[in-house]
């Protein structure tokens, strides 16, 4: 019965005991979902042919801000938003398009996306400034890739997550921070950021932050988390002999 036994447990099945073993213990413990996925980074490491096992090598604080963020939480690894061909990987700088995003988890987000103004601003001669794609605008776009926000991919869906998301970490605490907008939204053709700087808002939140009465961009304009942008905005840029403003969508009262 013994040696039976001895001829059934290989040593890939032992391996493979031995790691369902830790798993579930470390479920039944309390350790949670990161103990878990810590389990599968340790064994992607191992594999040097593995994205981790190489790019741990090259990229040590990219993997570190993945490993922060609430992607590996729940379990998205690289292939999960980059896929596994490499050559296309690597065709599209590491880009991943919001179809990408949405497909895979964040529908409700990119829909509100597209309603916004990040994503469809207005055309025109009231805005010339607001050129649609990246060769019309001029070399502050390649600089600082303002524009990238409503950039246009290869399956056909709009707008770069990761320009408001910095990846890999892409935090929301990032993404609210003025700091973040004021990134593109700067200039002299932006007074609005000095107004929010010297506005009570503006004072409240860089003093005592969000629980003593400060707003930032998103309070007023994304209300709620939506990623529609539009929120107490005008339609317009008024010039003389315009008509009177009229808001693009406003925010509830409360």
């Amino acid at each position: 019965m013994l040696k039976r036994l001895q001829k059934q447990i290989t040593p890939r099945r032992l391996v493979a005991f031995t790691a369902a073993g830790v798993v579930a213990l470390s479920l039944l413990s309390g350790f949670g979902k990161r103990t878990y996925h810590q389990i599968g980074y340790w064994t992607d490491l191992l594999r040097k042919e593995s994205c981790v096992g190489c790019h741990a090598d090259l990229h040590p604080i990219m993997i570190q801000e993945w490993k922060d963020s609430a992607h590996f939480l729940a379990g998205v690894g690289c292939e999960g938003c980059h896929g596994e061909d490499h050559a296309l990987i690597m065709g599209e700088n590491g880009e991943v398009s919001a179809e990408m995003c949405a497909g895979k988890c964040h529908v409700k987000a990119y829909a509100e996306f597209k309603r916004s103004k990040h994503s469809a601003p207005r055309t025109g001669a009231k805005a010339d400034l607001l050129k649609v794609t990246t060769e019309e605008v001029g070399g502050c776009t390649f600089a600082i890739g303002c524009h990238a926000v409503r950039k246009t991919f290869r399956d056909g869906s709009r707008g770069k997550c990761s320009v408001c998301h910095p990846s890999h970490g892409f935090s929301m605490e990032a993404a609210r921070d003025p700091d973040i907008c004021v990134t593109c939204h700067s200039g002299t053709l932006y007074t609005e950021v000095t107004e929010y700087d010297k506005s009570i808002h503006g004072i409240l939140y860089r003093t005592v932050g969000l629980e003593g009465g400060g707003a930032t961009c998103v309070t007023c304009h994304m209300p709620g988390g939506t990623h529609d942008d539009g929120f107490n905005l005008t339609d317009i840029v008024l010039q003389p002999g315009d008509g009177p403003l009229h808001f693009v969508r406003t925010m509830p009262q409360e």
